[in-house]
């Protein structure tokens, strides 16, 4: 289980190797979003970290072209990782894919899904009234703003790649030196 795995490492060496997925995830994301295909089942089992630390997305059983209205009206899914419009709206699109990601980017930093509930009900009540927990202080600002900005429906990218230098360059961060254990 590569969430119980990174939270074993020093703070400095989970925030490095999760950004290190998160900009591949972006990469693989856009992709598939530039071809107008949603996969709909983005979470922690189906993201693969391979040996040589390169990562691939899986299950694509869900994925589906975006129509001409630029939505797929069928709500499937993982609730843990769904965007609150598909609640509210019954809309899925590449926002809804950008969402799931930044839940799965948060759990890898901190071990917890940042809408954390007593139940289903309640964590689809924080999601759709974005109660998001908070990144810990050691998450570079810069990593933390675009997780937080991706779980929030109204500051949502539909395209990360503005994004993926920053996110690639991430070792040559002055934010990773000032990390603390």
């Amino acid at each position: 289980n590569e969430i119980a795995e990174l939270q074993k490492l020093p703070i400095k060496e989970r925030v490095m190797s999760v950004w290190e997925i998160f900009a591949q995830m972006a990469l693989s994301m856009n992709h598939l979003h530039s071809h107008d295909v949603v996969h709909r089942d983005v979470k922690p089992e189906n993201i693969f970290v391979m040996a040589d630390r390169s990562v691939k997305m899986g299950d694509f059983g869900l994925l589906k072209l975006l129509t001409d209205l630029s939505y797929a009206k069928t709500v499937v899914g993982t609730k843990l990782y769904m965007a609150p419009e598909i609640f509210t709206k019954n809309r899925m699109d590449k926002r809804s894919d950008m969402y799931s990601l930044g839940i799965v980017v948060f759990e890898l930093l901190t071990g917890k899904h940042p809408f954390a509930a007593d139940t289903e009900q309640a964590m689809i009540d924080k999601m759709t009234n974005n109660e998001v927990a908070k990144l810990p202080e050691q998450v570079p600002k810069d990593l933390a703003d675009i997780v937080m900005r991706m779980m929030n429906p109204l500051l949502q990218f539909s395209d990360l790649i503005p994004k993926v230098p920053a996110l690639t360059e991430l070792k040559h961060h002055a934010h990773v030196s000032a990390i603390h254990e």
